[in-house]
């Protein structure tokens, strides 16, 4: 087994450690920051037949190796760590051949406590929690939504942690007060699959309404001429809008017309209120290119973020 995620981080330490040993398997480590080509490596040297890794590397990875990839040895995928765009998704389905699996989970909880194994995963979704865990979406009074309606993600299950380690405070504000373990992120639920629109704090208003980066990012990238994509608030006078960043696919160059048909994609795939309302076929979202990943600045970008991954929170059972 590889993953992608160091011990440092809950994800790593659990896929890494606690899966390898109880199903007896061998751990492959790696000791670089995580790299697309490293990896591919790796996993072709070791012959490795379960990857367990972040929609950004195997985003890095597809775009790597534009085509078929070659990974005779393995057999299993998963994903966690942040939402799996669906375009992601099924461009590693065609790629490999696998279906990926998803995995959500939190420090808090040690473990995945909502997800889907290969074969029975909705792109785009998290997943149906997992038994012994129950996972329920709740408004600021802490009550349960209706179904399809954002709130906040709450769980309960036996590996929950008790608390913050000497701080009570924050002990706290993380639970309800009939002991639902509050995650900070963003949700919906529909017919028990569960999808995870982004952290509470990462998200912004557009028309009034709450906007998960996500859901625009996957809108976007679900284009064939986008490679990466990071979303942002801002404004425009008086005007709340969604800014993407976007990286385009080698062979794509820039111009008025590739940012009208980004903006009628988007639209067609986003709620109403993202929509610009002086343009009835165009998203409320304004472009600004960014550099390819090889570009040095860009790169130096992803370091940077690999450098700060870590945990920030220390928790006991």
């Amino acid at each position: 087994m590889l993953c992608s995620a160091k011990m440092s981080h809950a994800y790593g330490l659990f896929t890494t450690l606690f899966l390898t040993l109880q199903a007896g398997a061998t751990a492959v480590l790696d000791p670089d920051k995580p790299d697309a080509v490293n990896t591919l490596r790796l996993l072709a040297d070791e012959k490795v037949t379960v990857l367990a890794s972040v929609p950004a590397l195997y985003c890095l990875m597809l775009l790597a190796k534009e085509g078929e990839l070659r990974l005779e040895h393995l057999r299993c995928c998963y994903s966690s760590g942040e939402t799996l765009p669906e375009s992601v998704h099924q461009a590693w389905r065609r790629a490999t051949g696998l279906d990926l699996g998803l995995g959500y989970g939190a420090t808090e909880a040690m473990t995945f406590v909502i997800g889907s194994r290969p074969g029975e995963s909705v792109p785009g979704t998290a997943g149906r929690a997992i038994p012994p865990f129950e996972a329920v979406v709740v408004d600021k009074h802490f009550r349960r939504v209706q179904p399809g309606a954002p709130g906040h993600l709450g769980l309960r299950g036996p590996s929950i942690m008790r608390g913050y380690l000497n701080a009570p405070e924050w002990t706290a504000r993380a639970f309800t007060p009939d002991g639902l373990l509050l995650t900070g992120d963003m949700a919906v639920e529909q017919d028990g699959v569960f999808t995870i629109l982004g952290r509470m704090d990462d998200m912004f208003k557009v028309g009034g309404l709450w906007v998960a980066p996500a859901r625009v990012e996957s809108a976007l990238l679900s284009h064939e001429a986008v490679a990466q994509c990071a979303v942002t608030g801002g404004t425009a006078g008086a005007l709340t809008l969604a800014r993407a960043h976007v990286v385009l696919k080698s062979g794509w160059m820039w111009s008025p017309d590739l940012e009208k048909t980004l903006r009628v994609h988007a639209a067609q795939r986003l709620p109403d209120y993202l929509l610009d309302g002086r343009s009835p076929r165009g998203a409320r979202v304004s472009f600004f290119r960014s550099p390819p990943s090889h570009d040095p600045a860009w790169r130096k970008l992803f370091e940077n973020v690999g450098d700060s991954v870590g945990e920030k929170k220390r928790a006991y059972n």
